[in-house]
């Protein structure tokens, strides 16, 4: 019996030493803490984007497959009918949904294996040859356009226009502006759906249109009204977009060298279409093609003259659509009564956000940062897509904002002060009751600790133990005690419930030590404006540091406020991270908590440090200062901190 108890004792114990030691050196790894640790990290991203890629693809196969079973009887009802329009769009979407169903089955067959052993780049020209010489052409024998030879068609918008691809006949060819081989023609018919008044809208901006090359050429019969547009070879933004964020981890430095540059190239062409008196009005990464000439704006359905004496419209992309300009159309104000411009610079600033952060603005100018990417970008996206009076007024001083990027050796060194707009070179209009920091950079007194109280990064030096290094011991010290491995299952839950008991000790000696936030000057209560950057609110942890820092903000006599205009204001004149400790404040900062009646601001950001630490940066008028506080482990459940 002892011999038994003994090798139970023995075997459990190597046991617990082999798992201890992988997980001593699998959570490095995993954490990037090895060399060797980075490769492992990119295979397993790798191996998960295959198998979730396969997911998508099949669950893409039972909802097509779905569809044809649903469409089917449809399609048979409606010939049976003779409703032959019914039963070819029927047959149009079972048609789409075959090609769906066998492009997925492609991807999961072929092309997803062979990226996962690193060899699906060879197929990137093995497809577009076999695309160009096997897909027949989805042409409208009915359409016909002298001088043009049809040889495709495009996905229509909601226009209730027809999109043809054509090449021009020689004697054509030779006539139209840069003897184009291949371009798009337009086309509405009244008695293919069109409605007349799609057709006047669109005939408006002809003139202007064709003086900046978008339209080649145009006609119009009794019942038929078409133009000629350039064909513009490339992938449209969303495309070029999620190539630059492949891992999921935002853009690199080339990622991002080559986005600043894509919006620059937008707000140029932006910028001739104000020259010539067009607002684009459907601005969206749709309508963005790129290619290695640059980005381009196609699709001119919504393009309106500045000086159109007519209502306006509601026309546009939610998301990338002003919502000022729903207000004002709900109104009935005419659009020579706004300034257009205004409203392409919103779109702009959605594109922008959309190129940072992969996904479009949900919130509008609101909605908040996820992925890493240069604050000076961040507070143009903020400006453009602020509130109608207060954007930028025109692209060409929001295009010098961001040639300031582009031309920066280091982007992210770049503050929101450093732009031209916030020095005064821009137009009146953008002016900002903070005045610019002085063009040399400010000199630095040595970080003097404040003298009451003490750094909170040394008071608390003793606290920033790791909960988890605490649980690996107790679970080393249950192993050395021959538990076993069911008693180890147990044992790990008893040390996750006593890890979170010294996390309430830890809150609880942390509030203590940073209970003694530097009080406002005045006896009224100070207004403070509060600003949590980018922080995982939905963690436990730090929920439980901003709630309890926010807490001793409170005690100490402070007033919390969250306004984003303010916030983009001090943004704009703060300094990247100030040292550790205190030193006197910029002027600048000081001028614009006086502008918004502000006695100090305090920004919560992630200290970038492996410790998970959360850094604290309070600015007031006399002086600013940096210390970090631990995040703090509470077993309860939290109040929600809301913005």
């Amino acid at each position: 019996m002892i011999t038994t108890l003994m090798g139970f004792l023995v075997i459990s114990m190597i046991i617990g030493a082999l798992l201890l030691g992988v997980m001593f050196i699998l959570v490095p790894i995993l954490r990037g803490g090895f060399a060797i640790g980075s490769l492992i990290g990119k295979v397993i991203q790798h191996i998960v984007h295959w198998l979730f890629g396969s997911i998508k693809d099949l669950s893409k196969i039972i909802g097509q497959l779905f569809s044809m079973i649903v469409l089917t009887p449809l399609l048979l009802g409606s010939i049976v009918l003779g409703r032959w329009s019914a039963a070819n769009q029927a047959w149009s979407v079972i048609r789409d949904n075959a090609s769906g169903i066998a492009q997925s089955l492609y991807r999961i067959l072929i092309r997803r294996p062979m990226a996962l052993v690193g060899i699906g780049v060879a197929l990137d020209e093995v497809e577009r040859s076999v695309h160009e010489a096997a897909v027949i052409p989805n042409t409208d024998s009915n359409a016909s356009f002298e001088g043009y030879r049809i040889t495709d068609t495009l996905t229509s918008g909601g226009s209730g226009a027809r999109l043809y691809i054509a090449e021009p006949l020689p004697n054509r060819q030779r006539r139209l502006k840069g003897q184009p081989s291949k371009v798009v023609i337009k086309s509405f018919d009244l008695e293919a759906g069109s409605m007349l008044p799609q057709m006047m809208r669109e005939s408006r901006s002809l003139d202007a249109a064709r003086r900046l090359g978008l339209v080649l050429e145009h006609d119009m019969d009794a019942s038929r009204f078409w133009y000629v547009m350039p064909w513009i070879p490339g992938k449209h933004l969303g495309e070029v977009v999620d190539e630059l964020h492949v891992g999921g981890r935002g853009l690199d430095a080339d990622g991002l060298s080559r986005s600043i540059q894509i919006m620059s190239d937008l707000l140029h062409v932006l910028r001739s279409y104000h020259d010539q008196g067009l607002w684009h009005k459907d601005v969206k990464p749709e309508n963005i093609i790129i290619n290695e000439s640059g980005a381009h704006l196609v699709d001119l359905g919504l393009v309106t003259p500045l000086a159109s004496a007519m209502t306006l419209t509601t026309h546009g992309t939610e998301y990338f659509r002003d919502p000022e300009l729903v207000r004002q159309a709900l109104r009935g104000v005419k659009v020579q009564d706004v300034d257009g411009t205004r409203f392409d610079v919103y779109a702009a600033g959605a594109v922008f956000y959309y190129i940072l952060e992969n996904t479009f603005p949900a919130h509008g100018g609101l909605s908040r940062f996820d992925q890493p990417s240069p604050e000076a970008a961040r507070w143009i996206v903020h400006r453009a897509m602020s509130d109608y009076e207060q954007r930028y007024p025109d692209v060409d001083v929001m295009l010098r904002d961001i040639a300031i990027l582009l031309e920066s050796a280091d982007p992210w060194s770049v503050r929101p002060a450093d732009l031209p707009s916030m020095q005064g070179v821009a137009t009146e209009e953008m002016q900002t009751s903070v005045p610019p920091p002085p063009p040399a950079p400010v000199r630095r007194h040595t970080p003097v600790p404040p003298a009451s109280p003490p750094p909170p990064s040394t008071q608390l030096a003793s606290n920033r133990s790791n909960p988890n290094r605490s649980t690996w011991i107790a679970a080393a010290a249950s192993f050395v005690l021959g538990i076993g491995i069911l008693t180890l299952l147990g044992q790990f839950f008893m040390t996750s419930s006593s890890s979170n008991d010294l996390g309430d000790s830890v809150s609880n000696t942390a509030i203590a030590e940073f209970a003694e936030v530097p009080s406002p000057a005045s006896s009224r209560p100070g207004q403070c404006l509060l600003i949590i950057d980018h922080l995982q609110r939905d963690q436990p942890s730090i929920s439980s540091t901003i709630n309890a820092f926010r807490k001793q903000l409170s005690r100490a006599g402070w007033s919390q406020r969250i306004d984003v205009e303010a916030e983009i204001a001090i943004r704009s004149v703060m300094p990247p991270r100030p040292e550790e400790g205190r030193e006197p404040v910029h002027p600048a900062v000081r001028d614009a908590l006086e502008s918004r009646d502000l006695d100090a601001a305090v920004l919560l950001i992630d200290s970038n440090q492996e410790d998970g630490d959360v850094d604290v940066i309070m600015l007031t008028h006399e002086w600013q200062a940096r210390w970090s506080i631990p995040r703090l482990i509470s077993n309860t459940n939290s109040e929600a901190v809301q913005d």
